[in-house]
């Protein structure tokens, strides 16, 4: 195939991909992740396959080849295409070290295609016709990828409709860590509910059971299937199973472990509110559990259940 179109083609790909982050489409984010490392790869192979036969080869410049520098400018954008597009997808996944990768590659990159556009001499046609499409495409992919815009218009779209919004805009009024975990645990939750109006209440619920715990000392238990979602109870408390990372927290706990953190640590509790989308579900996996901690009692509705190895008191 046509360079040209390859790689036109490729940020075209990297596009409609990205569109994926709107939908609830099962395994988007598998398909993300092969579709824009295929692309990084071939960002990175394709300029770099000339350059490195035109180093090993014995011919002398065709009428294809172009300017005798193209070979170092075209070294250059390999390189830092590539590892942009990995920023691109960093950031889409919402990965740590997003936004350094694309830095690294934003500007570089500008420069490169504009070094094409201002200083290519027309002299071959057939290369620099070729040469300037690419460069027009590198400018306007940088551009819409390389500045935070698009991202906030998908997340904006993808979220709205939901209570997920406003941690969303919270977390960027305020840009603080707390601030943006907490949004960080609200999107999962939704991501695992699958289901925006569920999630709204839900949300609702969770924001009264938070009042409803200050007054009794209680902890609340969000649960979706066997995973806990907690935000308030101390990092430190999760060490003693290994868990340190807040994106690992913010994703969810099996319920097993969540509660055996808890009941390893000087943080104690013996009564919860129950936030969930399947009571009967979450009671079930609470009971079946094997106990090594304190008994405990949890409010669900109006119902108060004991758990622990100490039911018969």
């Amino acid at each position: 195939m046509n360079k040209k179109k390859l790689l036109i083609g490729t940020m075209i790909v990297v596009f409609l991909i990205s569109l994926l982050k709107m939908t609830v489409i099962p395994g988007r984010g598998i398909l993300t992740t092969i579709i824009t490392t295929s692309a990084a790869f071939l960002f990175f192979i394709v300029p770099m396959r000339k350059v490195i036969l035109n180093l090993f080869s014995d011919k002398r410049k065709t009428e294809t080849q172009g300017p005798a520098y193209a070979n170092v400018l075209e070294a250059f954008y390999a390189i830092f295409m590539s590892s942009f597009t990995i920023g691109i997808l960093f950031k889409l996944m919402h990965w740590p070290g997003a936004n350094i990768m694309l830095s690294i590659g934003f500007i570089p990159i500008l420069i490169c295609a504009c070094l094409v556009l201002f200083i290519y001499k027309a002299s071959n046609c057939v290369y620099f016709s070729s040469a300037r499409a690419i460069a027009i495409a590198t400018i306007l992919y940088a551009l819409l990828f390389g500045t935070q815009y698009y991202y906030h218009f998908l997340e904006t779209i993808r979220w709205e409709g939901s209570d997920v919004l406003e941690y969303y805009n919270k977390a960027r009024t305020e840009s603080t860590e707390e601030s943006y975990n907490i949004f960080v645990t609200e999107r999962n939750k939704l991501l695992q509910l699958k289901d925006k109006e569920l999630y709204n209440t839900l949300n609702k619920e969770y924001i009264k059971a938070q009042e409803e715990a200050k007054e009794t000392n209680a902890q609340v238990l969000y649960i979706i299937d066997d995973v806990a979602y907690d935000t308030d109870t101390p990092n430190k408390v999760f060490l003693s199973i290994g868990i340190v990372e807040p994106y690992a927290i913010s994703s969810g706990i099996k319920i097993d472990k969540y509660l055996k953190a808890i009941g390893s640590s000087t943080f104690k509790h013996n009564k919860f509110i129950l936030v969930t989308d399947n009571v009967r579900q979450a009671l079930s996996d609470l009971e079946n559990l094997p106990w090594q901690t304190d008994s405990f009692s949890v409010k669900a509705g109006n119902e108060i259940y004991k758990f622990g190895p100490n039911l018969q008191e």
